[in-house]
């Protein structure tokens, strides 16, 4: 799939990707079609055969300048290697870590690669592609060991930035390499060697601003240039910052003692196409774009913008793209770069995969991708970055890039819940599932089928409904029996049509896509049937569902379920529990759970992605109660986070579920946090029956923590309280509505 038609193909749905996952004579081959939903089998056989490259894969990044006044440093970090010890440099932005991991490589045979952004596993799969041919193989992590034990070279790791447990997976799956890599906070604890990267010192910082003048100081320039090491901290990146504005403007360097007045100077000196290039890097912070893919965000058809950024020390090219240049460069673009939009960057980014000629061009842009996807949900931007992370996904699956692939399903199926595109939301469900088959997650794959199965019933799509339950028989994931509930109005998918009519780029873009001749449902509805009726159509119900009420329920409700038939779900915590009270048939309440996400979580949860496991289908749902946990994860000890439950009354009786915030990416069932339901529904008042005087239970909403964890767990405590005035809560189609009768 190495040609433009072939991605294009592929991406449109009119064929499959076919990939191996696995290792040890069981393996999992994962078939991705991008309009009909990837699917997943087990097989007990031998993996492929890998075959090293003849030569790398891509040559070393150029060194640049040598840096100064790191002599001792350069001793260390030798010294460390020729006694086969890892090696990791750390220290803050700009400090010099990349520049001294280059010259450092120098003489010996190497490997570069860039971690910023990227998953410890999906680095490991970077490196294996950099020694083997690309065959559609992502080994697991023993035998992957086994192909890199033949791998002796020395592996420098840029921009790293995972926990100690990811160092420690690394340098394991490497065994005969020599590791050199840079870091923003130590992680080596041990058994090797950490160097701390601080600033440089006040002789070092004359003779650095000396070389980007040119020229020798005079003895007044090195009393400023003494000041400004002093108020930089010894920082090369700002010195070079504040050199490089002396140079462009003619001034003294005592004018530049401030980052304001060196801002002010740099940005005189930028042209339209570096203004734009630099307000792109500015919404992407912390992320190396690729020229190609800069040019494009930009609207740029030369490089001249870019170089101009890079030779004024605003934009660093680390070897693999341009990322901004610290707080002056932040500084710089808010006084003259034009605002980017995250949607506007959505848009071009589908129009740029569509038009990609190979998957792992896409793949080496993830951390772009889910940069841009985050932000536009931010921003509220959910339709773009439905579409974005539509056409994204699948290119994931087939590079074998599973850690970003997840992270795109996790913000996708957050944006689609967000604008109720239910068909999406489904079939974002039912990809993460497959996701965690291939990994051999089966009981973390069950819980996403049955979301999606859910999905796909409530908008009446039974056929795709079928397809998850039989992708889950065919992995043994637990999914218990559904019955059908009834269709729903699609509003997202609805509004992603909109869109794509009235956004000319999103709809040349995604013409790629498109299948059958037309739009349909079928481009944003996941497993549509292959046949699609002609012409093309989007058929919108003539009305809305009719809501249960206290007056249209005649037949005799079903059987109250006990609490103790909800499914039991694995979670690092020992499970809070909230009861709702009671609630009158045909009516809802809502309550907010508090929670703070605890160290067992491991990688973080996705607030936004909450589902319910439950017996009643209907009578739960959950949704994040605060648009900054929404979207991405929420890593441990940040927040508080709120999850808004609701609940609805279908009949007489007890009700059971449990709200599931699932972990982030891994789908680990141990780590994610569960919370388990209980409420009741009792007979209704009929409408025009004056209530009685009598004793109504009020409800008090309390906070407990669990000692052993940082969840709160909100309970709800009723006390007798005289009253005259009843408040019900009904369902209509216009929403919820309150209404209060006098007593």
């Amino acid at each position: 799939m190495s040609d433009q038609g072939g991605l294009r193909a592929f991406i449109a749905g009119e064929v499959s990707a076919a990939v191996v996952v696995g290792g040890n004579n069981r393996t999992h081959k994962l078939v991705i079609n991008a309009r009909d939903g990837s699917s997943v089998t087990i097989r007990n056989d031998e993996p492929p055969v890998a075959h090293p490259r003849d030569r790398p894969l891509a040559p070393p990044p150029r060194p640049g300048p040598e840096p100064l006044g790191r002599q001792t440093e350069f001793e260390t970090i030798a010294r460390a290697l020729a006694a086969g010890l890892p090696v990791q440099v750390y220290g803050p932005a700009g400090i010099g870590k990349s520049t001294l991991l280059r010259h450092a490589a120098r003489g010996h045979d190497s490997i570069h690669l860039s971690a910023a952004g990227r998953g410890v596993d999906d680095l490991l799969q970077e490196l294996f592609t950099a020694r083997y041919a690309d065959i559609g193989y992502r080994p697991e992590r023993l035998p992957l060991r086994r192909f890199l034990s033949t791998v002796r070279a020395l592996l420098v790791v840029d921009d790293f930035a995972g926990t100690a447990e990811d160092l420690a997976v690394l340098l394991d799956a490497v065994p005969a390499c020599d590791v050199l890599i840079a870091s923003p906070r130590r992680t080596l604890r041990s058994g090797g060697r950490s160097v701390e990267i601080t600033g440089v010192s006040a002789d070092v910082a004359t003779a650095l601003i000396a070389r980007e003048l040119g020229r020798p100081l005079s003895g007044p320039e090195c009393i400023d240039a003494a000041e400004l090491w002093q108020a930089s901290a010894g920082n090369p990146l700002t010195l070079i910052q504040l050199a490089a504005a002396m140079r462009t403007d003619g001034g003294a360097l005592s004018e530049y003692r401030t980052a304001e007045q060196a801002a002010f100077a740099l940005a005189a000196h930028l042209d339209a196409d570096a203004r734009r290039a630099l307000g792109v890097l500015a919404a992407l912070p912390g992320v190396s774009v690729p020229a190609p893919v800069l040019l494009t965000l930009a609207r740029l058809d030369h490089t001249t913008g870019v170089d101009l950024l890079a030779r004024l020390g605003l934009a660093i090219d680390d070897g693999t793209g341009h990322r901004l240049a610290g707080s002056l460069a932040e500084r710089v673009a808010t006084l003259v770069a034009p605002d980017t939009a995250p949607t506007d960057l959505a848009t071009t980014l589908i129009s740029w995969v569509a038009a990609a000629r190979q998957a792992h061009a896409v793949a080496a842009v993830a951390p772009v991708v889910i940069r841009v996807l985050r932000a536009s949900v931010a921003s509220g931007g959910c339709v773009e970055a439905v579409s974005l992370a539509r056409i994204v996904a699948p290119v994931l699956a087939r590079a074998l890039r599973l850690d970003a692939w997840g992270e795109v399903l996790d913000i996708g199926r957050a944006a689609a819940r967000a604008i109720r595109a239910t068909r999406d939301e489904a079939y974002f469900a039912h990809e993460s599932g497959v996701r965690l088959a291939t990994l051999g997650k089966g009981t973390a794959a069950g819980a996403l089928f049955t979301a999606a199965i859910t999905l796909w019933r409530r908008v009446g799509d039974q056929h795709a409904a079928a397809a998850t339950q039989a992708q889950a028989q065919v992995c043994g994931a637990p999914v218990p029996p559904m019955p059908a509930a009834p269709p729903e109005l699609d509003r997202g998918s609805l509004e992603l049509a909109r869109m794509l009519v009235t956004k000319p780029l999103v709809l040349g873009a995604t013409a790629a896509i498109a299948v059958a001749g037309g739009l349909a449902l079928a481009s944003f509805g996941g497993m549509a049937p292959r046949s699609l009726p002609e012409p093309p159509a989007i058929i919108v119900p003539t009305s809305f569902p009719v809501e249960e009420t206290v007056e249209n329920v005649t037949a005799p409700p079903p059987p109250p379920v006990p609490p103790e038939r909800a499914r039991e779900i694995p979670t690092c915590l020992t499970g809070d529990q909230l009861d709702l009270g009671e609630v009158a048939v045909g009516s809802s309440l809502e309550r907010s759970y508090v929670y703070t996400v605890a160290p067992c979580h491991g990688s973080g949860l996705v607030p936004g992605n909450a589902y319910v496991v439950a017996a009643q289908e209907g009578a739960f749902s959950a949704a994040s109660g605060d648009p900054r946990c929404s979207a991405w994860p929420v890593h441990p000890g940040e927040g508080p986070c709120s999850l808004v439950i609701r609940f609805r009354a279908l009949y007489e009786g007890r009700f059971a579920a449990q709200i599931v915030i699932p972990e982030a990416g891994t789908g680990d069932p141990g780590g994610q946090h569960v919370v388990q339901i209980t409420a009741a529904g009792k007979r209704a008042r009929p409408k025009g029956v004056p209530p009685t005087r009598t004793a109504r239970p009020t409800s008090t909403v309390t906070g407990t923590t669990d000692p052993t964890t940082t969840a709160t767990t909100t309970t709800v405590t009723t006390t007798e309280t005289t009253t005259t005035t009843t408040t019900e809560v009904e369902e209509t189609t216009e929403g919820r509505t309150a209404t209060s009768t006098p007593g």
